[in-house]
């Protein structure tokens, strides 16, 4: 299927054409994507909810940890999945297994081993893992809780079951780290 290869066209199944009508262009690094612009109604954490979408389908298994300096602010994204694109994709409704938002833990699991997990900025976030790292208002989260606690994240890579092969021991993926501000 082409669209798997183009990542607007992917976009566009998988959170529905309507919804991507407004995006100018999606071409980022980690999954194909150079940038995000949208128009005023499609905010950035509606388009941090696409990306996060699009990503943990097309590349199972990628573990993305959404951090911020308070937890409302990071369930934002997962809330934007569950009552904006959900309904808009039978295709995104198919690749979700279960979404669970609440006072102590948020999370989006796919039925293909990605996941999506929210986390405050501090201390108390340590010892959760990722191949991801968002790190959203990061102007409101300390370069030492930064450094300390949430890059710690990334210590391993996504180690897809083609990678074994000699042939392809040369993809190996980097973790990535992106930092959002509306500033």
């Amino acid at each position: 299927m082409k669209a798997i290869m183009r990542p607007r066209v992917s976009a566009g199944l998988i959170v529905g054409r309507r919804s991507m009508l407004n995006l100018r262009e999606m071409n980022c690094k980690s999954c194909g994507i150079k940038s995000l612009q949208g128009n005023k109604l499609q905010g950035k954490s509606w388009l941090l909810a696409v990306f996060c979408c699009v990503r943990c389908i097309l590349y199972p298994g990628t573990k993305v940890c959404i951090a911020s300096g308070t937890r409302g602010q990071s369930i934002n994204v997962l809330e934007k999945i569950k009552m904006e694109l959900m309904p808009m994709s039978p295709l995104l409704r198919n690749e979700i297994g279960t979404i669970l938002i609440s006072t102590t833990a948020a999370t989006v699991e796919f039925k293909n081993g990605s996941s999506i997990k929210v986390v405050t900025a501090s201390d108390s976030a340590r010892s959760n893992r990722a191949n991801i790292l968002l790190v959203d208002e990061f102007r409101m989260v300390s370069k030492d809780t930064i450094d300390t606690v949430l890059r710690r994240f990334l210590t391993a890579p996504r180690m897809p079951g083609y990678l074994h092969k000699k042939e392809y021991a040369h993809l190996k993926e980097r973790n990535k780290e992106i930092y959002l501000s509306s500033a």
